[in-house]
Order: structure tokens, then sequence, then C-alpha cells
């Protein structure tokens, strides 16, 4: 299986322009390595062996890889990975994996491939907020690449503006939720508020604001009251609501304010009765 999956990097290596399929069997092979990383005997197996560093071999297919399944599952496998909290302090403290997997989010276009690496991410993040001491979080490999990644915000913008994908948008969404309210003691202040401008609101839009704004309309799709309560929308609300606050300065978003009163007003039990009407601002 890994002889496999070592010749299809090997191959896609010398073609970097064009996509490529996989052969059928390479493919199943690495589905099964994809389902078996499910089983922790297995994550650790993985991560021991001798004869391959897995996690290095993952990094070299997601650099050079010109198949986007191969580079799926790959990536995939190491989200099955961090499952496991060694699988987490590993990839982390890898100096190649980690900004290979952050280089994704703007080096590829396939939505299933996006969609893993934010659920790597996000349980990277889930890692770094409930097993590692808080008094080390600031100085945390994954913290401060997050803190200084500007790629990855505006990557984060883009596809917030552009993608029809649900999956993608939800994979982030859930990505955010746990990014955004990531406590930093030592900066005394949330991950959000890293992401909340670039340079004066004055002159530059704020890269935060189109991620806020986006977030909080996607929750205000709802009609019924009961809606927000289904599973976890009552805790989402919350952050939508808290997230506001970030927008208040800026007010160049007005209909935010629509968004949040209609889920307010759900909440007693009322009804909406307006829209957002778009505004054209000249000079008089």
């Amino acid at each position: 299986m890994y002889s496999k999956l070592i010749l299809t990097h090997q191959h896609s290596s010398l073609s970097t322009s064009s996509v490529l399929e996989l052969e059928e069997d390479v493919e199943n092979a690495a589905c099964q390595l994809w389902d078996m990383t499910a089983e922790p005997d297995v994550v650790s197996h993985l991560l021991n062996l001798e004869v391959v560093d897995i996690l290095q071999l993952a990094k070299e297919i997601i650099t050079l890889s010109r198949a986007p399944r191969l580079t799926e599952v790959v990536v995939g496998v190491v989200a099955n990975l961090c499952c496991q909290a060694e699988g987490c302090e590993k990839v982390i403290a890898s100096e190649s994996l980690l900004p290979s997997c952050l280089a994704i989010l703007h080096s590829t276009d396939d939505v299933p491939t996006l969609v893993e690496a934010f659920r790597l991410l996000k349980l990277l993040l889930w890692h770094v907020t409930y097993r590692v001491p808080m008094e080390k979080r600031c100085r945390y490999p994954l913290v401060t690449a997050l803190k200084s990644h500007e790629s990855m915000k505006e990557a984060l913008v883009f596809l917030l503006k552009n993608s029809l994908s649900d999956n993608l948008l939800n994979a982030v969404f859930e990505f955010l939720e746990v990014l955004l309210y990531l406590w930093l003691p030592a900066d005394q202040c949330y991950m959000a508020a890293h992401y909340s401008e670039s340079g004066s609101f004055d002159q530059y839009e704020s890269l935060l604001e189109p991620i806020l704004v986006a977030y909080v309309e996607h929750m205000a799709k709802v009609e019924k009251v009961e809606e927000l309560y289904e599973e976890e929308r009552a805790e989402r609300l919350v952050y939508a609501l808290g997230l506001c606050e970030l927008l208040v300065p800026t007010m160049r978003q007005p209909s935010i304010l629509l968004h949040i009163g209609k889920l307010l007003a759900l909440t007693h039990g009322g009804s909406y009765h307006y829209v957002a009407v778009p505004v054209k601002v000249g000079y008089y």
C-alpha cells in the first residue's frame, strides 16, 4: 500500500501543470488507508513507523501532487491522525507539514480537499484549546502561525465571498468558530482581534469584516425560532451575536444590524417586517 502511494507521489512530481487522475487500484489503496486511520491503534502504528515517515510523505504529496483525489485523501489521513493527541503534537511540531497544510487554503480550488483541510485545522485548534496549557498557548507554533498568516486571512475572505458549496462554507464556519474565540492570555484577547482589521478602519477595509458578515448572514437564514434551537444553532447564535461587536466600529455593513434584529426577534417569538436595502453613499 505504501509503495503505491509513493509511486503516485513520484509520478505526480513529473507534471507540474496538468491534473492527474489516480489509477483505480491506487485510489482504492489510498481510501483504504484513510478508513484505517479512524482507528487509534492504526494511528499510533503509522506515527511510529521506522520504514517510512508518514508525516514527511504526507507533506511531499500535499506539496507536489497534481492528483486532487490523492491530495484530498492524504489531507484526510492527516486529519484522522489529529483525532489523537499524539498526532496533533507531531503534526504541529512538523516544521514542513504544518505550513503545507496552511498553504492548501490558497493553493487549490478543489472543494473536497479544502473541506478536509479545514477539518484538519479545526482538530488542531481543538487540541490547542483543550490540551495545551493556557500559559503556553501564545507561543505554540500553530497559534503563532495563525496570527501572522496573512494569505490565510485573504483565503478565508475569498472563500466566504465566492464559494457556492454548502459543505465548504459549513467547514469554514466551523473552523472560524474555534479560531476566532481562541483566548490568548498573553495578548489578553481572542484570536479574532488579530483578524479584526488591516491598518486603520478609516483607510482600509477590515479583513475580518467580510468573514463576520458572511457568518451572521448564514445564521440569519432561519424563519422559525425552533430552527435556532436545533443541534448546535443556539451556541452558534451566541457566537454570531458576540462577533458582531467587532463590526460595530466600522459601520460599513449597516445591514448586519437588521440580521441581528431578526435573530433576536425570533428568539422572543416576534416577527420581522424589514429587509436590507443597499444604500449608495454619495457627495452632497
